[in-house]
C-alpha cells in the first residue's frame, strides 16, 4: 500500500492476499475466494501511488481494480473489494503497471505467441464524486438498484482502454509506463 506497511501478493490460487509487513501476518484476501469468481491465477499486481487500490491481471484477461482494505464484513460469495473490471485483452495478462500520477495504467497479455497492450484510464479515490464514494463504502449486498446503476454508469467511463495495440507475433510479458509524471 502507499504507506508501505503492507505487502500484496498474487498467485495461481486466484487470489490477491494482503499481509502486514511488520508482523508478517496474513490480513485478508483482497479478491474473492469464491470458486468461479475468478478464472485462473493472477499473474501481476501494481498499486496506485496514492490511493489504497491495486490493479491485478491474470488468466481471465481482464485487468481489475480492487480496494486494498475491506470496508464491509466478509461474506461467502462476495467480491466486495472489486471497484471495477476493465475491458478484456486476448489471453492471459502477464503485466500491469500504474503510472506515477495514478491517472492511467497499462496491461500486457499473451496468447499463442501473440499479444496485446492497452492503456486504461484510472481515477483516484480523491477525484470521485461524494455520492460514488458513499455507494462504494456500502456493503455490496445492501446497495439499491439505483445505487448499482449509478456505480455502473460511473465505471463505464473507465473500463474501456484509451488505446490498444495488438501484436500478432509478439507475446507481452512485461510493460512499463512513464513514472516521472507525479503531479502532472
Amino acid at each position: 500500500n502507499a504507506a508501505g506497511d503492507h505487502v500484496i501478493s498474487v498467485g495461481r490460487d486466484m487470489t490477491a492476499k494482503l499481509s502486514e509487513l511488520e508482523s508478517q501476518r496474513f490480513i485478508d484476501n483482497i479478491t474473492s475466494i469464491t470458486p468461479g469468481a475468478l478464472r485462473g491465477g493472477i499473474n501481476s499486481v501494481d498499486r496506485h501511488p496514492v490511493d489504497n487500490t491495486v490493479v491485478v491481471g491474470g488468466a481471465d484477461g481482464a485487468p481489475q481494480l480492487f480496494q486494498i482494505f475491506r470496508t464491509s464484513a466478509r461474506k461467502i460469495g462476495d467480491n466486495a473489494n472489486l471497484i471495477r473490471k476493465h475491458a478484456e485483452l486476448p489471453g492471459r495478462i502477464f503485466a500491469v503497471r500504474v503510472s506515477g500520477n495514478g491517472k492511467r495504467f497499462i496491461a500486457g497479455s499473451a496468447l499463442d505467441g501473440s499479444g496485446a497492450v492497452a492503456i486504461y484510464p484510472l481515477s483516484s479515490e480523491n477525484e470521485q464524486p461524494a455520492d460514488i464514494k458513499a455507494i462504494r463504502a456500502k456493503d455490496p449486498q445492501q446497495r439499491t438498484g439505483e445505487e448499482n446503476k449509478k456505480l455502473t454508469d460511473h465505471n463505464e467511463t473507465f473500463i474501456k482502454p484509451l488505446g490498444r495495440l495488438d501484436l500478432p507475433k509478439s507475446a507481452i510479458y512485461a510493460v512499463s509506463i512513464n513514472q516521472d509524471e507525479i503531479g502532472r
